[in-house]
Formats: C-alpha cells, structure tokens, sequence
C-alpha cells in the first residue's frame, strides 16, 4: 500500500443509528438501479440489477419482482443479501449487507 493510499484509511469512520441511514439516504440519493446478490441453496452468489422503489429511506429499501422469482427463492433459504450502488459520474460507490424478506402482492418486498 502506498502512503497515498494509506492516508485515506484515516478518515473511515463507522456511522450508525440514525446518523448512519441519513447518510446512506444521501449516498443513494438518485441512484434507482442496485445490483442485488443473493446466495443460493449450492453456496452460488447470484446478482441481478433491481430497481429500488422511490420512497423516504428509514433503514429498509423496497423493491418489486415476482414471488416465483429466483431470487425470492434464495432469498427464503438465506436472507443474507448484498447491494451495490454506483454513480461513476459522481464517483459514489456504495456497498450494504443485510437481511432480507419476501412479502406477497398486495405488501412490499423488502431489504433492509
């Protein structure tokens, strides 16, 4: 690691509670497109894009698929997901891991 590199690693800090979700409400803030991963029943990670839905952020992030769908699949066996936030333009990257749930039509689906 050079001592360029080594400088940033100074200004990391862990945020949480309410001081952590407004700053992820800021970092995802007009960025609609996640990558999803999920794991499967044979340990395969699997990612798909999706679409998270437009609504204020309080830890949980909502989005829409079938409930025959793969991922809710994998979601059942092993809530465990990963999603990952890109804006190259503003060079904001954004990686969260958490647990996820299927809620059937008529409910949202979540992942917070």
């Amino acid at each position: 690691m050079s001592e360029h590199e080594d400088k940033h690693t100074n200004d990391f800090h862990e945020l949480s509670g309410k001081e952590g979700m407004q700053k992820i409400s800021e970092l995802v803030k007009g960025i609609h497109i996640a990558m999803m991963s999920t794991l499967a029943a044979g340990g395969q990670i699997h990612s798909r894009p999706m679409g998270t839905q437009d609504v204020p952020f309080n830890g949980t992030f909502w989005f829409l698929t079938r409930n025959d769908a793969d991922k809710v699949n994998h979601i059942r066996q092993n809530q465990t997901v990963t999603l990952d936030y890109a804006d190259s333009h503003n060079s904001k990257y954004i990686t969260l891991r958490g647990k996820a749930s299927s809620i059937r039509t008529g409910q949202r689906s979540k992942s917070s």
